[in-house]
Parts: structure tokens; C-alpha cells; sequence
């Protein structure tokens, strides 16, 4: 009896046939699996949604409205600093600021610059500010701002260390003047140093630290969460190389060895924080200290508790950025 036999394409398409089903599906979850390693697995979820919330007053137990900010992505502006090309942003704009009622309405501005690997959405997805910001407007414990997240590393596994790299990739100047004057000429934003803050996580926070004291005419708050403060080939991802061996530019960009020649400086609002969990960037954090005690620098150090497993990873992250954003909002001039 004779067979039909299928065409040799469909046979070798029918062998293949688990090894594309296996290829598509690692192909569908990747994305998801590297957003679950980056920011967290609780990050692959949105934030509970919440209209209301239940809050003491006086004694009693108060229910009060909870309104959401609008936060928009991939935005992007005109970097005369990177040669006139786009570079990519995000924002979150506070409840009310497109509604009439609010139209003339200024806000002071929050810088937030990701570690890496990293993304601008990280302080939306792996983060959650918007949704830290939205309870803390609802409840009173927080002013209502702009936050701005900008990409610092020219993409997720880039590292730029957020200074002017040896090779030409200026991301201080795209950050603290074209993207700061960008916003200021397209957001209701109150254009003065006391109402700008910079903050960020790991290499982030180091950026914020060095960004925000080289530039104490830009910014009147910093925050550093789990940052370090001396410039150090070890700190940039493999693969990359702002420093080109290059010891005097990361003497320049070291917060901890031009220290000194702040000495004295009271104009600016300076948070220190991390857990004590966290290894050498606790003793960073405390050589930091020191260093700006030595030399009567006003700043507040904050050492919390972690676990070792999520001493440098989101779950900390999260835990801690709600006390910075106090912190932050509590310095900021509002009006």
C-alpha cells in the first residue's frame, strides 16, 4: 500500500513545529522576564487603583478622595548638548494640572535619573511614584509637583555614569541645562532653584549627588538613594567606558574628593540614603557623611534596614523612596 507523503517542506515544518512553539514563547515572555529581573516581579502588575482612602484626623478615621496624575512616556526634547539630537524623557504632571481651574497653576520640579540597567520608566513601573505621589497629594503629607525622568545612558544596558564622557556623549549638559530649560519653557514649572530637586538610585543617585552639587545654581534639594560618591571604573556596566581612564575627569565628577572646596555650603538641601544592608554603598554612604560633616556641609544621612537579598534592589527602593519624597517635598518651594 502506498503512503501520501507530505511535501517536504511541510514534514520539516511539522518537526519544527516544538522548536518554534518553545522559540515563540521564550520570544513572547522575554520582555516580561527581563522587566521581572530589572524592576522586580511585582513590577509585571499596575499598581492597586484606588479612588479613596481611609486616613486618621484628630482621632477619626477620615475618608478622602484620591485623584490620579497624568504621567506620559517616550516623550522627547532637542539637545543642542548631544549635537541637536532627540533624547527621551518621561513625566508625570500632578492631578489637576490640565483642568481649567488650575491653568495658571506653577509646580515645582522632581529630576529622577534610573540606575543601570535602566530606563525612565523604572520610577513609573518599578517604582510606582506616580502612585506614591497620587496618595500623598490625596492625604496632605505631599505638595504637588512634576516629576521628570529622563533616559541618562543612551539605553538600557548603556552607562554614561550621568557625567560628560570622555567620548563625547555629554549627558550632564543634555540634563542640567537643555532638558532643565526644555521643561521650564513647556511645563507650568516655578523656574527657581529652591522649587528644582535631583534624585536617583544607585548609579542614579550618584548622578543626582554629582549633578545636583556641580550645579547647586540649578537645583536646591538632592537626594541620593543608594548611591555611591567617588567615580570608579568599577561602578560602569561591562561593556562600557565613560571615563577612557581619563583621572581627571573622575576627579572632577567625585563628590567625595571636591568635598572641600564646598565647604560651608547652606544653600542646598542634601539627603543621604541607604540601609545598612548594603555593603560597600552603606560605607560609601557613611565616608559621604563624614566628609560633609568635615566640612560643614549642611545634609541629612539616612540609614535604614534590609534585607541582604534586597539590600541594592527594588523592594528597598520602593520602601525608601516614599521617605525621600517627603523629605524632598518638605524642602520645596511650592508658591
Amino acid at each position: 500500500m502506498n503512503r501520501r507523503r507530505l511535501p517536504l517542506g511541510r514534514r520539516g515544518l511539522l518537526h519544527l513545529l516544538p522548536a518554534l512553539t518553545i522559540l515563540i514563547a521564550v520570544t513572547m515572555l522575554r520582555a516580561p522576564l527581563l522587566q521581572a529581573v530589572l524592576l522586580g516581579p511585582d513590577s509585571l502588575f499596575p499598581p492597586p487603583e484606588a479612588h479613596a482612602m481611609t486616613v486618621l484626623r484628630h482621632g477619626r478615621a477620615v475618608i478622602v478622595p484620591v485623584q490620579a496624575g497624568t504621567f506620559l512616556e517616550r516623550l522627547s526634547f532637542v539637545s543642542p548638548a548631544l549635537g541637536g539630537h532627540l533624547e527621551v524623557y518621561s513625566i508625570y504632571l500632578p492631578p489637576g494640572y490640565t483642568g481649567a481651574a488650575r491653568a495658571t497653576r506653577r509646580y515645582p520640579v522632581l529630576y529622577l535619573l534610573h540606575g543601570a540597567p535602566g530606563a525612565p520608566g523604572d520610577w513609573l513601573h518599578g517604582m510606582h511614584a506616580q502612585w506614591m505621589e497620587d496618595r500623598g497629594i490625596a492625604v496632605g503629607t505631599l505638595p504637588p509637583l512634576i516629576m521628570v525622568m529622563p533616559e541618562g545612558n543612551g539605553g538600557v544596558f548603556h552607562d554614561s555614569q550621568y557625567v560628560n564622557t570622555a567620548g563625547g556623549f555629554r549627558i550632564e549638559d543634555a540634563i542640567a541645562r537643555d532638558l532643565v530649560r526644555y521643561v521650564d519653557a513647556h511645563y507650568r514649572t516655578i523656574p527657581d532653584r529652591r522649587a528644582r530637586a535631583i534624585a536617583g538610585i544607585s548609579e542614579g543617585g550618584y548622578g543626582a549627588m554629582n549633578l545636583g552639587l556641580t550645579h547647586v545654581d540649578t537645583f536646591g534639594t538632592i537626594a541620593s538613594i543608594s548611591g555611591y560618591f567617588a567615580a570608579s571604573p568599577a561602578e560602569v556596566l561591562p561593556g562600557n567606558d565613560p571615563w577612557h581612564n581619563d583621572g581627571a575627569l573622575m576627579r572632577a565628577n567625585s563628590p567625595l574628593l571636591y568635598a572641600p572646596r564646598l565647604a560651608g555650603l547652606r544653600d542646598t538641601t542634601i539627603l543621604i540614603m541607604d540601609n545598612t544592608s548594603d555593603g560597600a554603598y552603606t560605607q560609601a554612604a557613611r565616608h559621604f557623611d563624614a566628609a560633609l560633616t568635615r566640612y560643614h556641609i549642611a545634609h541629612t544621612l539616612e540609614l535604614q534596614h534590609a534585607t541582604a537579598l534586597t539590600a541594592h534592589y527594588w523592594p528597598y527602593w520602593k520602601a525608601a523612596f516614599p521617605t525621600a519624597l517627603a523629605y524632598i517635598g518638605h524642602h520645596l518651594l511650592t508658591r
